[in-house]
């Protein structure tokens, strides 16, 4: 197995300056939706889940109060972020653009 060099916080916001939407914390990188009902957030859970597969790196997924789905990314044998979690980061914006999240609660 290869070594994952572990980004800065830095170096990951700067990754994902065009994907302002995701928040980057010290170890994670993570994002809240909130769909239209259940129905539209598991539907958006399970292409989450599709989208990790086929890049072999799974983000932490919580389906909560019925319409709220929050996706966190982290790589665990690095403790930490790395160029996997960006990579997954875009691929799913990249390929869930037409999912149309409702704006969050102000």
């Amino acid at each position: 197995m290869v070594a994952l060099k572990r980004l800065s916080v830095e170096e990951a916001y700067r990754a994902l300056s065009n994907h302002e939407r995701w928040i980057v914390e010290r170890k994670e990188i993570y994002r809240d939706f909130r769909f239209k009902d259940f129905a539209a957030a598991l539907k958006f859970v399970n292409n989450v889940g599709r989208i990790a597969e086929e890049l072999n790196h799974h983000p932490n997924i919580l389906l909560h109060e019925y319409c709220f789905v929050r996706v966190g990314t982290y790589t665990h044998v690095a403790d930490g972020i790395t160029e996997k979690d960006v990579e997954l980061v875009k691929a799913l914006d990249d390929a869930l653009e037409d999912t149309q999240p409702l704006p969050k609660l102000e």
